[in-house]
C-alpha cells in the first residue's frame, strides 16, 4: 500500500502514500489506465505510536516509549495491497522486475515475494503514470493508517538481565496470536477499518 501526500492548490503485500505532484516532465495517465488505483484519505488526528528503534533500560533491553502523536494533515493512502495484476502493469512495460513469474499467481491476490527496491521500482512507476509523487508509507503513518487494526507487538515486561525473560515473553505473545490460514486472499477477505482501508490484519507480512 503507498501513500499519497496532498496537492498543495505501499513483497509481502504493498501498499502506498501519494507525496505530492510529480514534474511536469512526468506523463499523466488517462482515468481508464488507472481504473485499479483507488485512495482512502485519514484525516488527522492524535494517535498512539510506540517509537520505532531499540531501547534499553539501564543498559538492559526495554519496549520503546509510547508517545502521543498529533498529526496535523491528511494521509492520502491506498484503500488495498497492490495486486498480482497491478504490479504486473509495471512489469509489462519494463519499469518493475519480474521477481516470481506473475503467470503462476491469481492477478487478483495481492502481490508477494516482492523486495523493498521492487515496491520502490513500483513507486516511481506509479509517479510517472499519474503525475503524483508515490512512496511507501513510514512506520508511524501505518500506524496512523491502522487504526483499530494496529496490534502494538510491546512485550510490556519490565527491563531485566536476563534475557530470557522477553524471550519467553515474546513467544506467549506470539503463541497467542490466532492461526490463520498463510495463503494469499482476494482484496477484502479480512475486513476493513474504521477509515475505509482493506486488510490490515490480514496474513499477508508487511
Amino acid at each position: 500500500m503507498f501513500a499519497r501526500k496532498p496537492k498543495l492548490g505501499m513483497m509481502a503485500g504493498v501498499f502506498a502514500v501519494s507525496i505530492g505532484a510529480a514534474p511536469a516532465s512526468l506523463s499523466m495517465a488517462s482515468p481508464a489506465r488507472l481504473e485499479f488505483l483507488e485512495t482512502v484519505d485519514v484525516a488527522p488526528r492524535v494517535f498512539a505510536y510506540r517509537l520505532a528503534g531499540d531501547f534499553s533500560q539501564a543498559g538492559r533491553a526495554a519496549d520503546a516509549p509510547l508517545a502521543a502523536v498529533a498529526r496535523a494533515s491528511v494521509l492520502h493512502i491506498m484503500k488495498q495491497q497492490v495486486t498480482v495484476a497491478d504490479y504486473g502493469r509495471c512489469v509489462a512495460e519494463t519499469k518493475c522486475a519480474a521477481g516470481a513469474p506473475l503467470e503462476n499467481f491469481d492477478p487478483n491476490l495481492p502481490a508477494v515475494q516482492l523486495s523493498w527496491q521492487d515496491a520502490t521500482a513500483y513507486a516511481a512507476w506509479l509517479s510517472a503514470k499519474t503525475g503524483e509523487t508515490w512512496r511507501l508509507p513510514t512506520d508511524e503513518e501505518w500506524v496512523f493508517a491502522a487504526g483499530s487494526r494496529f496490534h502494538d507487538d510491546a512485550l510490556l515486561v519490565a527491563a531485566s538481565r536476563d534475557p530470557s525473560v522477553r524471550w519467553l515473553a515474546r513467544y506467549e505473545k506470539e503463541s497467542e496470536q490466532e492461526a490463520v490460514n498463510q495463503r494469499p486472499r482476494p482484496p477484502g477477505a479480512f475486513g476493513v477499518n474504521e477509515y475505509g482501508l482493506l486488510d490490515l490484519s490480514g496474513n499477508v507480512w508487511e
